[in-house]
């Protein structure tokens, strides 16, 4: 993982740089049980020679914990797929997804990265502007 600043693969100053599988990286916050969140990240699949991702894919994840942090849920909000996308290399795209943080949670993570590692899977994937927000009334 790499924390870095390289000019049109960020969209403010700073963006991450993930090159091998089964990598991540969160950011923690707290969370109200029952409140609704909407989970958010950009990502771009350079056209650099050797950086083009292939196989593996990157996600979107939402985790609650408890107040001792034992994880109670855990969701994949949303994947980028290098070989279904519709999405051309160099160009931004947003993964989503909403979910509801369940009884007895405290803290949530949102957590981005690369999965799905298989032979001949290569390349990096970029991540900037990821963000949680909470949504209207709690449920």
């Amino acid at each position: 993982v790499l924390y870095y600043s390289a000019y049109g693969l960020t969209i403010e100053g700073r963006a991450v740089k993930f090159w091998h599988s089964d990598s991540g990286m969160y950011q923690e916050f707290d969370v109200a049980a029952g409140q609704e969140y909407a989970f958010s990240v950009e990502v771009l699949n350079s056209a650099v020679t050797k950086e083009v991702l292939k196989l593996w894919k990157g996600y979107l994840r939402a985790e609650f914990y408890d107040d001792s942090l034992t994880l109670s849920s855990s969701a994949d909000l949303d994947t980028y797929d290098p070989e279904t996308t519709d999405t051309p290399l160099e160009t931004w795209e947003t993964l989503s997804g909403e979910v509801t943080a369940p009884v007895g949670a405290t803290k949530g993570r949102i957590v981005v990265g690369l999965k799905d590692h298989q032979p001949g899977a290569g390349g990096v994937l970029h991540f900037d502007n990821a963000r949680v927000v909470a949504q209207g009334e709690r449920r």
